[in-house]
């Protein structure tokens, strides 16, 4: 008899995985703290919360995903670090950066994807936030309006920002989109 075994992506309380990608080469230098092309994942979280979102570039819910990330990061990546983590070789996530205007830090989980299975992925677009302990605070698979705006509500508490709509009155904005 065959069992078939489902996944979960990492859930509320639990920590945010040890592990190590590769930034775009070529950005900004990101978090100067770590002094090279490469961050920890305890490296993201150690001065403040952040904001993980994992994506694809072939996967028509991460590209619908991709401006609300980017949005993130336009308001609150001084204050945290918002950042995409990119499913893709180098050339196809530069791609990807120029095709939909994005500014926000991209790093890599190339083939074969471990830093996605270490997070327990089986949907894309995904998303964290975690604390500055590494504890996730919130998580996510596919797209979710309420979950984006409770992230936004979260970012701006924990960065003394006032508190904005995040999406604007003349959008239309589905409340899920399977990934």
């Amino acid at each position: 008899m065959l069992r078939e075994v489902v996944r979960e992506v990492l859930k509320k309380g639990q920590f945010l995985p040890d592990f190590e990608v590769r930034s775009l080469p070529g950005q900004a230098q990101v978090f100067p703290q770590v002094g090279s092309e490469t961050v920890s994942g305890a490296a993201l979280v150690s001065q403040a919360a952040a904001f993980i979102a994992v994506v694809k570039k072939d996967c028509p819910t991460c590209v619908y995903g991709l401006p609300f990330f980017e949005r993130l990061h336009q308001l609150h990546g001084r204050s945290a670090p918002v950042v995409l983590l990119a499913q893709e070789s180098e050339a196809s996530a530069r791609r990807m950066a120029v095709e939909h205007q994005i500014r926000m830090p991209i790093f890599l989980d190339e083939a074969p994807y471990s830093i996605g299975e270490d997070l327990e992925l089986d949907y894309l677009p995904a998303g964290f936030l975690v604390s500055q302990g590494g504890q996730i605070q919130i998580s996510f698979e596919s797209f979710e309006r309420e979950t984006l705006q409770d992230i936004h509500r979260r970012l701006s508490q924990s960065g003394g920002a006032k508190l904005r709509p995040f999406f604007q009155k003349d959008e239309t904005v589905v409340a899920f989109r399977p990934g």
